[in-house]
């Protein structure tokens, strides 16, 4: 619940309720460092193996679901929706917050998106359809993917996609200052001859000061229901 904005599902779809719940229940979920280093230990080799074994203890990490449903003044979060079909790709602009624009502060981009797949059931893969996203977050935003989570090699086995990135550099925003994300949609376990439902939940943060929430809200130009 955003206490100025009202339920964060009220302008979402009925349909998409589900879809939408899923991607953020996972969103702000993060490996303990501690835990996460243990657990490599136990498992050496090539870090993608490694890492896929911790993932199969610890998952996603530890769910933090009342971060995913409020906002403070340095975290906005974004939720989107929709249905896309096989080779189809779906763009969703963002808008920056002037304050990280061109200083070294810490910054940090989280991006969750679920879905629900037809399956095969006589196909591997068994899922028909993989989603993705994709974006140029190192050059747009400053940000690189963070080693304290699965392997990216990892996300194509379900029908979630969970990526956090970091960064601190000091970058001049392109275009509008606007960050571009592509939702990607292929199949993989044969024919995909149906829409896909997904969810997508998207947090921008950064240190103590910069004003993310407000700056975000006032170029997407939301006002408090009266």
């Amino acid at each position: 619940m955003d206490p100025e904005n009202g339920a964060i599902l009220a302008d979402v779809d009925p349909m998409y309720y589900s879809v939408v719940v899923k991607a953020l229940l996972v969103h702000r979920a993060s490996w303990d460092e501690d835990v996460a280093s243990r657990l490599r230990d136990l498992y050496p080799g090539h870090y993608v193996a490694r890492d896929d074994n911790v993932a199969r203890v610890i998952g996603y990490g530890v769910p933090r679901v009342d971060e995913a449903l409020t906002c403070t003044s340095e975290r906005a979060t974004l939720i989107g929706y929709g249905r896309i079909e096989n080779k189809q790709i779906a763009t969703c602009r963002l808008p920056l917050p002037a304050s990280l624009e061109r200083v070294e502060e810490p910054r940090a981009l989280t991006v969750t998106l679920a879905w629900f797949s037809p399956v095969n059931v006589r196909h591997l893969a068994y899922r028909r359809a993989r989603l993705e996203v994709k974006g140029d977050f190192e050059r747009e935003l400053g940000t690189a993917r963070t080693k304290l989570q699965p392997s990216d090699k990892s996300i194509p086995r379900g029908t979630l996609f969970h990526q956090r990135y970091e960064g601190d550099q000091a970058i001049a925003f392109v275009g509008d200052g606007e960050l571009a994300l592509q939702v990607v949609c292929k199949e993989q376990a044969g024919r995909l001859d149906e829409a896909v439902r997904y969810g997508l939940a998207v947090t921008i943060e950064a240190g103590d000061g910069i004003p993310v929430y407000q700056e975000i809200r006032d170029r997407l130009a939301i006002r408090p229901p009266v």
